[in-house]
C-alpha cells in the first residue's frame, strides 16, 4: 500500500458524502432515478479510489464479488438491472456507515466518555465485570470499536500493580476479567442496535419483518447472551479477585449520572427517527441516516460554543472537514467488504433457483424447524474460518427464501442472522474486536478466542441454538 495524496484522500471522501446524500434523496423521494445513478456511480469511483491502499483482505473479497459476478450475472433475465440492484444494495449500506460516522466523530472530543468509562472501571470486584459489559455495549453505539481501545487502555492503566508471584497472577486476572467483559458486551453491538449495519441488512431479507418487532426481541437476545457472560464469568473467578475497586486513574470519577447524556442521546436518535418513519413514510433506518449525522452535528456545535461564534464555526468546519478528507478514505476497508458483501447478496438472491434451500431440507430429511439453529451455527462456524460475520450473514440471509414459506417464524430467522452476528465477533479470531484486545493484552487473538473466551462461546453456542429452535 502506498500514501494516498491528499487530493485522491479529498476526492474519494467526496465520493461517500455523494453517496450518502443521494441515497437520502432516493429513499425519501421514493426511487428518484438520478439520485440513485449518482450514489452508485460515487460508490464504484469510492472503491476504484481506495482500492489500492486496502489490505489484502479487502482486495481478495473484491476479486471474488467480480469472479461471481462474471459467473452469475449471465444466467439473470436482466443483468444489467440486476447489476444496478446489486451497486445499489451496496451503496445503500456503506451510506448507512457512513452516516452513523458523523457519531463517531463528535465523540472524539467528549471528555465526559472518558469520566463515564472510569465510572465503570471504579467498580467493587463483584460489578465491575457486569458494569463493563453493560457500559462497553452502551457506548459501542456511538463509538463502535473505539471503545474497544479506549477502554482497554484505561484497563491497563488503571489496573494496580501487585507485588510477587501472586501478586502477578491477581493483577492478570483482573487484566482478563475487564477485557472479557469489555469484548463481550462490545461484540453484542450488532446484535439488537439500530445504529448498527445487521438490522437493514436482516430487514432488507425479510421484509415482512418490522422493526417493532425485531429490536425489542433482539435486545432481549442480546441480554440473554450478556448474562450468559457474567454467569461464565462469576463460575469461573467468584472470589478469585481483590474487591479493591480501580478507577483507571486512581481519582474519583462521579455517580451514575455522568452516562445520562449518552443515553438520552442514543433514545433521542431513535426517537427522532421513528418520528420521521411516523410523519414522512421513510423506514426507521432511513431515519436513523437522517438523524444520526444531525444530532452528531449539535453536539459538535455544543462543543464548539464555548469558543465564541467565529472560533466555534471554524472548529466545526474544521471537524467536519477532517471528517471528509481524512476519515473517510480510513473506512476504506469496512466500505469495501460492506460494499461487496451487499453487491454479492443481491447476485445470490437473484440468481439461486426458487426452492434451493427447500430441496436440500427435503433431501436432508430435516424439519424446518432446524432452520434457525442451522444458521446460527454456521454464522458461527464462517466467522472461524476467517468470513466476518457480516458477509456470511449477507450471504445466508440473500440465499434463505421467505421463512413464511418454510413454515417457521420470521423473527427466529432474523435472531438467528443478529445473535451469530455477534457471538461470531467474540468468537472469532480473525475479528478487529479481538486483534485488538490480544494487542493490548500481549496475547495473541486466537488465545484470547478460545483460551480466554472458549467456555463462553461454547455456553452461549448451545443457549442460543436451543433456544432459536423453540422460537421457530
Amino acid at each position: 500500500m502506498d500514501k494516498p495524496t491528499p487530493a485522491r484522500a479529498s476526492l474519494s471522501g467526496l465520493m461517500l458524502v455523494i453517496v450518502t446524500l443521494a441515497t437520502l434523496v432516493d429513499q425519501f423521494g421514493k426511487g428518484v432515478p438520478l439520485a440513485g445513478h449518482a450514489a452508485n456511480a460515487a460508490m464504484l469511483l469510492y472503491v476504484a479510489l481506495e482500492y489500492r491502499n486496502s489490505p489484502r483482505a479487502a482486495k481478495i473479497i473484491v476479486w471474488i464479488a467480480v469472479l461471481f459476478a462474471a459467473l452469475l450475472l449471465p444466467r439473470a433475465r436482466e443483468p444489467w438491472l440486476l447489476l444496478q440492484k446489486g451497486v445499489a444494495f451496496g451503496a445503500f449500506l456503506s451510506a448507512f456507515f457512513a452516516a452513523l460516522g458523523f457519531i463517531r466523530a463528535a465523540s472524539e472530543k467528549s471528555g465526559r466518555i472518558e469520566r463515564a468509562g472510569r465510572q465503570l472501571l471504579a467498580q467493587p470486584a463483584g460489578r465491575r465485570y457486569l458494569a463493563l459489559t453493560l457500559g462497553s455495549n452502551l457506548f459501542g453505539l456511538i463509538l463502535s470499536m473505539g471503545v474497544v481501545n479506549l477502554f482497554g487502555v484505561m484497563v491497563k492503566r488503571g489496573n494496580p500493580t501487585e507485588s510477587g508471584a501472586e501478586g502477578g497472577k491477581l493483577r492478570a486476572l483482573r487484566e482478563r476479567r475487564a477485557m472479557m467483559a469489555i469484548q463481550r458486551g462490545f461484540s453484542m453491538v450488532p446484535t439488537w442496535s439500530p445504529l448498527s449495519i445487521p438490522i437493514p441488512i436482516v430487514l432488507q431479507a425479510i421484509p415482512t419483518l418490522r422493526w417493532e418487532t425485531l429490536v425489542p426481541a433482539a435486545l432481549a437476545g442480546a441480554l440473554l447472551l450478556l448474562l450468559a457472560g457474567w454467569v461464565d464469568d462469576k463460575l469461573a473467578f467468584s472470589g478469585l479477585e481483590s474487591t479493591r475497586a480501580t478507577d483507571g486513574s486512581g481519582g474519583g470519577s462521579g455517580g451514575w449520572m455522568v452516562h445520562a447524556p449518552f443515553v438520552l442521546l442514543v433514545l433521542g436518535i431513535f426517537l427522532a427517527s421513528v418520528l420521521l418513519e411516523k410523519t414522512v413514510g421513510s423506514s426507521m433506518v432511513v431515519g436513523m441516516m437522517t438523524c444520526a449525522p444531525l444530532a452528531a452535528l449539535l453536539w459538535m456545535a455544543g462543543q464548539a460554543s464555548g469558543l465564541g461564534w467565529k472560533k466555534g464555526a471554524a472548529s466545526l468546519s474544521q471537524r467536519l472537514n477532517r471528517q471528509v478528507t481524512e476519515v473517510f478514505p480510513q473506512y476504506r476497508t469496512e466500505m469495501i467488504i460492506m460494499f461487496m458483501a451487499g453487491f454479492f447478496g443481491v447476485l445470490v438472491r437473484e440468481t439461486l433457483p426458487p426452492g434451493t434451500i427447500q430441496e436440500g431440507i427435503r433431501f436432508l430429511a430435516i424439519s424446518p424447524r432446524w432452520l434457525p439453529t442451522i444458521t446460527y451455527l454456521l454464522v458461527i462456524v464462517l466467522s472461524n474460518l476467517a468470513l466476518h460475520p457480516m458477509l456470511a450473514v449477507i450471504i445466508l440471509s440473500s440465499a434463505m427464501p421467505n421463512p413464511v414459506q418454510m413454515g417457521i417464524s420470521p423473527l427466529s430467522m432474523a435472531l438467528a442472522y443478529l445473535c451469530g452476528w455477534g457471538v461470531g465477533i467474540s468468537a472469532s479470531p480473525y475479528t478487529i474486536c479481538n486483534l485488538m484486545i490480544g494487542q493490548l493484552t500481549g496475547k495473541t487473538a486466537h488465545y484470547v478466542a478460545y483460551r480466554w473466551n472458549g467456555r463462553y462461546l461454547l455456553g452461549v453456542t448451545l443457549l442460543g441454538s436451543v433456544v432459536l429452535y423453540l422460537l421457530a
